[in-house]
């Protein structure tokens, strides 16, 4: 009875909820094979065609209607950098590029606002929880993101000025099959004036390696 409890307490020392076991009971426990694979930064170019990888929001201003617009920004490329030091799981790099898309189609006909040479990038990044458990790795945590845009008039790119996503929460996985990062927020996340607001934003990524 007494060599059953103890395995059942050892067990339960090495599940998967906490990122750092007990030394006490494990003694020098290293690193995963994962976590010393992601020593160096490790980059994963996102799944476009499978459509697995989605960013959107909602868009509203003094142009929209009542309640705005839910718009799905079509992703073009996008990247994510990721690495592992200490035993935390550090998002390095976050890319996207869209293809150009239309606002205000509806009530400035015909053409509407055209937004082209659209980019999101990270800005900033800190992990507050990680967690290993075998060949799978979990983090969350907060993010800045860059948003370089610029206007198409009359044929012509004008670029605007750059704008920045501030603490956005995010979770992020990493295993032999890839990466998934998610974040949703509620609410606004940014606004241009009267001319834009982004809220109710989600984000969606699965990349491979």
């Amino acid at each position: 009875m007494k060599s059953l409890l103890m395995i059942l307490c050892l067990a339960g020392a090495i599940g998967c909820g906490s990122s750092e076991p007990d030394p006490q009971i494990l003694g020098s426990a290293g690193p995963t094979d994962l976590e010393l694979s992601l020593s160096e930064p490790r980059s994963y170019t996102m799944d476009v065609e499978g459509l697995t990888s989605a960013v959107s929001l909602r868009l509203t201003g003094d142009w929209a209607t009542e309640g705005g617009r839910y718009a799905s920004l079509p992703i073009q490329e996008g990247q994510v950098t990721v690495s592992a030091s200490d035993g935390t799981l550090q998002l390095e790099e976050l890319t996207f590029t869209f293809k150009d898309i239309v606002v205000d189609d509806v009530d400035d006909p015909p053409v509407g606002i055209h937004l082209t040479d659209l980019a999101i990038a990270l800005g900033a990044a800190t992990s507050d929880s990680t967690d290993w458990c075998g060949a799978t790795v979990d983090a969350s945590g907060k993010f800045d993101l860059l948003l370089s845009w610029s206007a198409l008039e009359d044929g012509a790119a004008v670029p605007l000025a750059e704008q920045q996503l501030q603490q956005l929460s995010f979770d992020i996985e990493v295993d032999d099959d890839g990466l998934r990062l998610e974040s949703i927020s509620t609410g606004p996340v940014w606004t241009f004036g009267d001319f834009i607001t982004m809220s109710d934003a989600h984000i969606s990524v699965h990349a491979v390696n």
